[in-house]
């Protein structure tokens, strides 16, 4: 509707295909009650601005895509990385213990000390 040279910011986005995502799911519940959306979310699959994000089954997460930028003068970014494909979220409490939460946090130190 806006045209492709138009500026999407990540809040844009999320918004965007939230409402998407809600839509397919009531779809499949055949209902727009919370009770029965909440479980229809599990696997859905949207082809949003950014890309195909999908929601976990297990968390209901949304699986999306990472990307590194660099602010240029005119306040917006130039991409320097970017995932190949949608990455697994990561949720806290209930789906991973303390433990598994400290282990990660090892790993992002090492990595960033590598760095």
């Amino acid at each position: 509707m806006y045209g492709e040279n138009q500026t999407v910011s990540d809040a844009m986005d999320a918004a965007y295909f939230s409402i998407y995502l809600w839509k397919q799911a009531a779809e499949k519940a055949g209902s727009v009650s919370t009770d029965l959306i909440r479980p229809a979310l599990g696997n859905q699959a949207f082809n949003s601005p950014q890309g195909i994000v999908h929601i976990s089954r297990k968390s209901l997460h949304t699986w999306s895509f990472a990307r590194v930028g660099k602010i240029r003068s005119d306040k917006q970014f130039s991409i320097l990385w970017s995932s190949q494909k949608s990455i697994q979220p990561m949720a806290y409490p209930p789906t991973r213990s303390i433990q598994e939460w400290d282990s990660i946090a090892t790993e992002i130190r090492k990595f960033e000390s590598t760095q």
